[in-house]
Order: structure tokens, then sequence, then C-alpha cells
């Protein structure tokens, strides 16, 4: 056998089991049961934060969602940080409702930045029992913040809610629902049911105050959630899921504007595993943390889209050459990630796999493509530092034709 098939039939094994994981996460994650996430109890005093740039397209709408909130009116204050902001953002703001600090730092720009000047605003501030966090494009539950709140009054110290995404605005619209409620819901749910951590998304989080005793955000990192996740799960810190708790974003509005976002998050990735892999694998060997090693794990497997690619190489491989090993485990990657989009379509209504089947092909082909172009780049200037900028994506009400200007480029984002 060569070195070469020897090397192929372990990729193609290797992803046939994180396929089987994922969609066991999934299967486990997407189960219903009786939950106490807006059980009558403590209504503990919250504050919500906001880190902002250039959002003042949005920041209206997204204050205004947060005060139709189920929750006393007297029991939160929604805090806004206009961060080297150059538009209205501030003003926006103050006109919703919200307390608004504005910071102008051109040397210190990113949303770690944005959201430890937050942390840092509020400790003048004593009284909250808990902390939130929304993007600046939100559109909030009216029942999130009870459902964090409870959650919090139960005795978890962080918890993340449901990030979703709605459909009809964006190229692959179905398909953009399917993998929020893949990546951001029945995963980790599956996670936190079975006793590990959810992770953190960036999006409708909650805290007690005291984990940023010991814990800060990543002033310069792209994934500045991830970072705070594995910094939670190596310290024995378990981050929660509440599914009850529901915050929606659009996606991107263009194409040009998908692609950038995607490569922003992507193109950050490979780096965190090469910063953070061994160190949470040592911790959790040495430490005997569970929490460390299944984040580990989870930080190592390939997007789905990038499996399902190995699944069909692996399938068609192992078919020309008669390979039993390589076709079976082709098989089963491509078997259980087909599990794994079932369950998440489950995971909230309306169900939308059966419209986005014909847009599937196209996106997976899209998004490998876009991972080669991150391998390349990742080759080609592995010599300098990382982009650690704010780099905002073009939101829906600002979408003009592309012919006039490339959708997200040089813009911030958050």
């Amino acid at each position: 056998m060569s070195v070469v098939t020897i090397f192929a039939t372990s990729l193609f094994i290797l992803a046939a089991l994180a396929s089987a994981w994922v969609a066991l996460m999934a299967a486990w994650g997407t189960r219903r049961t009786h939950s106490s996430g807006s059980e009558d109890g403590p209504l503990l005093r919250l504050a919500v934060l906001i880190p902002a740039h250039d959002e003042e397209s949005e920041i209206a709408v997204a204050v205004r969602s947060i005060s139709r909130s189920r929750y006393p009116v007297d029991r939160f204050d929604v805090f806004v940080l206009a961060d080297n902001c150059q538009d209205e953002t501030a003003q926006r703001a103050r006109e919703s409702g919200a307390t608004v600090w504005e910071r102008r730092e051109p040397t210190r720009r990113g949303k770690g930045y944005a959201l430890n000047a937050l942390i840092e605003n509020l400790r003048a501030l004593p009284g909250y029992d808990g902390w939130v966090f929304f993007d600046a494009d939100s559109r909030v539950h009216p029942d999130c913040l009870r459902a964090l709140g409870a959650a919090l009054a139960r005795g978890e110290r962080a918890v993340q809610g449901f990030y979703g995404s709605r459909s009809g605005q964006g190229p692959w619209g179905g398909v953009a629902v399917l993998a929020s409620r893949l990546f951001n819901g029945a995963r980790p749910a599956g996670r936190a049911r079975l006793g590990l951590s959810a992770g953190l998304r960036g999006n409708a989080m909650a805290f007690r105050p005291e984990i940023f005793d010991r814990h800060r955000w990543s002033d310069g990192a792209l994934l500045e959630d991830w970072e705070l996740a594995l910094d939670l799960a190596q310290s024995g810190e378990r981050v929660t899921f509440c599914r009850e708790a529901r915050v929606w974003a659009r996606p991107a509005p263009s194409r040009r504007a998908a692609v950038e976002q995607r490569r922003r998050w992507e193109g950050a990735r490979p780096r965190l595993i090469a910063q953070r892999w061994l160190t949470l694998v040592v911790h959790g060997l040495l430490g005997r943390n569970a929490l460390a090693l299944e984040s580990a794990l989870d930080l190592i497997i390939p997007p789905v889209t990038c499996l399902a690619g190995i699944g069909m190489l692996g399938l068609t491989v192992g078919g020309l050459t008669g390979d039993g090993v390589q076709l079976a485990a082709g098989i089963v990657t491509l078997a259980s990630l087909s599990i794994a989009v079932a369950f998440a379509d489950r995971f909230e209504r309306p169900t939308v796999l059966a419209r986005s089947l014909g847009s599937l092909p196209g996106f997976i082909a899209w998004k490998l493509g876009l991972y080669g172009g991150i391998g390349a780049r990742s080759v080609l200037s592995s010599h300098r530092r990382a982009d650690s900028d704010w780099v905002r994506t073009e939101r829906p009400s600002e979408r003009t034709d592309s012919s006039r200007r490339l959708a997200g480029a040089g813009r911030e984002d958050s």
C-alpha cells in the first residue's frame, strides 16, 4: 500500500468519524425537552451591552427590539459603545433610549477592544446581576432576555442563546438558515446536553459579571468569541445553551459581501488552531478536563462543506479503485452529514430543507472554492501579521449595485 493510499484512507476515515460526531450532536441537540428557560423566578438586573461601529442603519432597530422585551423595564438597561464611528451611530442609539459611550482610539481597532471597553465602563456602575451581549444588527426575540436571565438565576455563569438567520435575504438564503441552525443551534445544544461546553457564537451571550474577573475578550482577535470560549473551557468553566433565547441577524445581502465575511472568519481559524489546540489538549489530559479536550476536538473539526467535499472524494476514489474502506468512509461521511442537516432543519420552524436542496450543490462548490482560496492566501501571506481590524459587512439596508462598489470592502464588521 502506497503512502498516498494510506494518507487518503486515513483522511476519509477521519472525515467519517468527524461527520458522525456532528450528526450525533445535531440529533441530540434537536430533541425537545421540557425547558425551564422562562420559568418564574428571581428577575435579575441585567446590563445589555452592544458594541457598534458605523451602524447608523441598524442600531436603532436593534435597541428597539430589545426594548420590546417581555422583561420588566426597570430590571434592564441598554448600553451601546460607539466604537471609532464616523457616522451617526451614537446619536441614533441615544434617540432609541440607550445609554451611549463613545470610544475614539484609531490605533486600537477591533471588536475585542470595544467589548473590553464596554466592560470597563460598566464596572463603574455596580448592581447588575448579569451582562448580556448583542450585536448591533440583531433582532431580539421578546422572550430572549427573560430566558437568559432565568438561566443565570438558576446558577449558570455563561450562557449562549440561539443565534439564527432569517431567509429571504442574500445568496442561498435557505442554505444560510440551515447552516445557522446546525452550527449555532443543534450542535451547541447537543454539546451542552452532554455536559460539555456549548461554546460562544458572538451574539446573545449572557454572563455573570464575576466571569470577567478572571477572563477578558481578546483585543486583537477576529474570533474573540471563540477565543473566550476556549479560555473558559481551559479553566473548567462551562458555557450552557439556552434554546429559548433567540436572536436573528440577516445574512450578507450579496455574494461579494458574503465572500468577504466568510473569508475573514475562516481565514482566522487556522491561526487559532495553531495557537490554542496543543495547549487545550495538554490542559485536558494533565488536568482531566473534559471541557478542554472536547473544545480541542471541536476546534479542529472541519466545516461541514469541507467534510462533504472529502466524503464525495472518498466515494469517488473508492468507487474507481475498488477500495472498500475508502468507499465505506465516503458513504458514512455523506450519510452522517445528511442526518445532521435533517435534524438541524427541525431545530426551528418553518423547515427550509426541502426548498434548499437545489441550492446545496452550488453552495458546497462555492464554499470549497473559498476554502481553497483561503489556504492559498494563508501560504502566500504566512509571514505577515493577521489583520485584526473590525471589518464590517455591508447591511441589507445599504445594498447597492455590485458595479458601483465591492460589497463589504473596507467596512467594519459587527
